[in-house]
Formats: C-alpha cells, structure tokens, sequence
C-alpha cells in the first residue's frame, strides 16, 4: 500500500484494491451531479457525506448547479474523500 493512504482510505475500498464502497453501508447511495465551470460531474455518496458536502457547496457558492437523485448509474465513482463530509 502506498504511504499516502491512511487506514480511513483503506477501510473504505473494497477487496483486492476494488472500488470504494460507503463509509456508511448502512445509509442509502445518493447520486450528485455538479455543475462547474459549464461542466457537469458525476458522484456518488452516502446520505450523510452528501447532505453535508452540499451544504457546503451552497455556503461557498463554488457550484452553478447541484441535482440530487435517489439513484443512478452504478458505475459512478464515489464522491473523493468521501470520509471527510461525514461531519460538520
């Protein structure tokens, strides 16, 4: 493992390197999608991360536009440092 992953980062990737899964497996996947600059990005995260990562876009106003939806394409990656939206 390279020694810029924590054990956060590791307890949030699935087996054999896969991708992240929730830090909050037991929360609903909510499906984001900014827009930035006129571009658009695709995430996924789990409840909590992502009612906390929007309030924060709002106060910093760094989004044109955030859509919310209870699901999407299951290949979206996961919102990055996810684990850091946990908390207020």
């Amino acid at each position: 493992m390279p020694p810029h992953r924590t054990a956060n980062d590791q307890a949030h990737t699935g087996r054999n390197g896969s991708a992240p899964t929730s830090p909050h497996p037991d929360e609903p996947d909510i499906w984001l999608t900014l827009t930035l600059g006129g571009l658009e990005f695709h995430f996924v995260a789990c409840l909590t991360a992502a009612l906390i990562f929007v309030c924060d876009l709002q106060r910093h106003r760094l989004a044109e536009h955030v859509r919310i939806a209870a699901y999407g394409a299951h290949e979206t990656p996961r919102l990055p440092n996810e684990c850091l939206f946990l908390e207020p």
